[in-house]
């Protein structure tokens, strides 16, 4: 009987957890806003739960590997997307850097159709564009490099 209490709201935590990480994040802000936390800690904070927001995406999303690192010795990329395809997450790493060559990495999985929208940057890209022509990877990069990148549909 306690197990079963306990465990009531299990059913509902599960379809608010975006949004009780979000709020979390913006409470760590505000905490550092107002000099309870410093800013490393508030980073340090709000970064955990991104890694958190990714989870469900890492763990139950489509699986593609884009670039092999045992077909290809300086770099590789892989990229996690929802069965609803309106989320992805791509992640790429360098192993040993070439000399100033911008990367062009060719999602997968995504709909044609869709706009997308880079959390990180900001830039909107369609479904096709990032799946046919790729998305550069504009920074430089330095050997061991690795970059995360998540991309949003837009309704």
């Amino acid at each position: 009987e306690r197990l079963d209490r306990l465990n009531k709201s299990i059913g509902f935590d599960a379809r608010m957890y975006k949004q009780d990480i979000t709020g979390s994040i913006a409470h760590a802000r505000m905490l550092g806003k107002i000099g309870v936390l410093t800013g490393e800690e508030k980073e340090l904070f709000a970064g955990s739960l991104r890694f958190r927001r990714d989870y469900d995406l890492t763990h139950t999303g489509d699986f593609y590997r884009l670039i092999s690192p045992w077909q290809n010795r300086t770099d590789c990329a892989w990229c996690f997307v929802s069965a609803d395809r309106k989320e992805a997450l791509l992640t790429y790493t360098v192993i040993r850097a070439k000399i100033c060559t911008p990367r062009y990495i060719r999602l997968q999985g995504l709909d044609p159709d869709r706009l997308y929208r880079c959390t990180e940057t900001g830039e909107a890209y369609h479904g096709d564009t990032l799946m046919h022509a790729g998305y550069c990877m504009k920074k430089t990069q330095s050997d061991f490099y690795s970059e995360k990148l998540h991309f949003v549909a837009q309704d």
